[in-house]
């Protein structure tokens, strides 16, 4: 098969962060609700951190998720890891989140099912063929 395109990369790496913030690993009351400008267009809110917690949070990779439910109770599981100060892999497992019920307590739900669904497209889109682009191994001149 060949290698991932990047798309599916970059939307599964959008995962991090709430494997970090579902398994509280960070603690959002101590940061700053920011305003970012994307393409002219688009606002997106996210947090700044206090340093620490930002050290925290680049060491969280989302590994894996699974999604079950349905309707209202749609939901998925992230699988993640974090990378300890001596170089040790602490596993992390979110609890079950539901993405549509109103009652859900996880605020960036809406968010978390968008990129589930990117990342749902860009799967299918590789199992019909859609690959990283092959390297370029000599110049053509």
């Amino acid at each position: 098969m060949g290698e991932v395109h990047i798309d599916l990369i970059d939307e599964f790496e959008r995962l991090d962060f709430h494997v970090t913030l579902i398994c509280e690993q960070v603690n959002l009351e101590e940061a700053e609700e920011v305003e970012e400008i994307v393409d002219n267009l688009m606002v997106r809110n996210h947090w700044k951190l206090n340093d620490h917690d930002t050290i925290i949070a680049s060491k969280i990779t989302c590994t894996g998720l699974s999604m079950g439910g349905s309707g209202d109770y749609l939901g998925v599981t992230l699988i993640g890891r974090r990378e300890l100060e001596e170089g040790k892999i602490l596993n992390l497992i979110t609890p079950f989140t539901t993405l549509k019920h109103e009652n859900s307590s996880y605020m960036y739900r809406h968010e978390l099912y968008s990129i589930l669904m990117r990342i749902e497209t860009e799967v299918l889109l590789y199992l019909e063929g859609k690959r990283a682009p092959e390297a370029q191994l000599e110049l053509g001149f």
